[in-house]
């Protein structure tokens, strides 16, 4: 069986690289022959997301488009192409109707809500560019939906009812659990690690971790990934995310939040923040909305939290009991190990691979 893997961004991308990068090498052990091919270059990369650069990006775009254009020969050679979210950031569904064409049987795979008009920070100006019922079409046309959680099967089964739930796991090689403290507990840090989009989501917190760090003058907070929130706060340190300290950054937390707020938006996420967490042995508190509340059960392997007296008394009982920290952060890291780690979901991508090759062809539609 012979795959071919399409993504829009490179495979350092934070989605590229957790939702196809890092089940390559595992699926070159199991015997499957890959290629992989990204939209955007080093070039296009190192401009999309800048402010200006206008002539440079409408170059750089024009020649990836080409570029998708002159690979179709080969990438229809495979048995199946597994497109990762889109061919093109553009409304046109061309590409993947001339591989349907081919031969070829499509893996559709979404992981977040992408059928949202949501614009762009970036480039505003091509918001006309894009439609995101676009995804829909993609969602009829593939062969067989992948989708990061149920919210997501939900919403794409009156598009396709070939659906498979691959929730975005966690290499446990790499998250490994952090050492436990012997003794006297080290003075508690909650800890946040996300993205610049999702920090926004912080905000409802910040009257509760105000609260906090007045009854505990020993607490701290750190938050990765943010620029702007409680500067004034000199127990609060902000620092940029970088692959490289990661899991540095993630073993100086004592507690894991994962705050969020009904937007439309957060019933979709994938929550790996708390995923990430809880594989480092870390106890965790969130809201359950979406998939948090299929990951964390309450008062197990960490605890649900509604309100701001909720996440203040939630909180406040970590900080004040290690051995609940512990124990938590031991099942959370179970959790994981049973349901979230590449190799279980690697071996659930590799049997829907088989079943698309050996089904018919066409999704089972529920649309013309």
């Amino acid at each position: 069986m012979k795959v071919h893997f399409i993504t829009k961004h490179q495979l350092t991308d934070q989605s590229s690289r957790l939702r196809v990068g890092q089940y390559l090498p595992h699926l070159r052990r199991a015997g499957l022959e890959f290629g992989v091919s990204c939209f955007y270059g080093p070039a296009l990369q190192s401009v999309v997301y800048t402010r200006g650069n206008y002539a440079r990006k409408v170059l750089y775009t024009g020649w990836s488009v080409l570029r998708r254009f002159a690979e179709i020969p080969r990438v229809s050679r495979n048995d199946i192409v597994f497109i990762h979210r889109e061919v093109v950031p553009f409304f046109f569904t061309t590409i993947e109707r001339l591989y349907r064409s081919a031969g070829c049987r499509i893996v559709y795979d979404c992981d977040d809500a992408i059928f949202l008009d949501i614009p762009s920070r970036y480039n505003p100006a091509v918001r006309w560019l894009r439609n995101p019922r676009k995804v829909h079409r993609l969602m009829t046309l593939a062969d067989h939906l992948v989708v990061g959680n149920r919210n997501l099967a939900e919403y794409a089964r009156p598009y396709n009812e070939a659906i498979t739930v691959i929730p975005t796991p966690v290499d446990l090689s790499f998250y490994r659990r952090r050492a436990t403290t012997d003794g006297q507990p080290r003075v508690a840090t909650i800890g946040w690690m996300g993205s610049r989009f999702s920090s926004y989501y912080l905000k409802c917190l910040e009257p509760v971790f105000r609260r906090l760090l007045k009854r505990y003058p020993g607490l701290r907070l750190k938050l990765v990934d943010v620029e702007d929130f409680m500067t004034d706060e000199p127990r609060a340190t902000l620092k940029r995310w970088s692959l490289a300290e990661e899991l540095e950054d993630l073993h100086s937390f004592d507690i894991g939040v994962m705050p969020l707020f009904d937007d439309g938006i957060a019933r979709y996420k994938s929550a790996f923040k708390l995923l990430q967490y809880m594989a480092v042995g870390l106890p965790v508190v969130c809201n359950p909305i979406g998939m948090n509340a299929e990951v964390v059960q309450d008062g197990e392997n960490g605890f649900w939290a509604t309100s701001e007296e909720e996440w203040f008394s939630r909180l406040s009982l970590l900080i004040e009991q290690p051995a609940l920290r512990a124990r938590m952060g031991a099942a959370g890291r179970e959790t994981v190990e049973r349901d979230y780690s590449v190799e279980v979901n690697c071996a659930r991508l590799l049997r829907t691979f088989e079943e698309v090759r050996r089904g018919p062809r066409g999704g089972r539609s529920a649309r013309p």
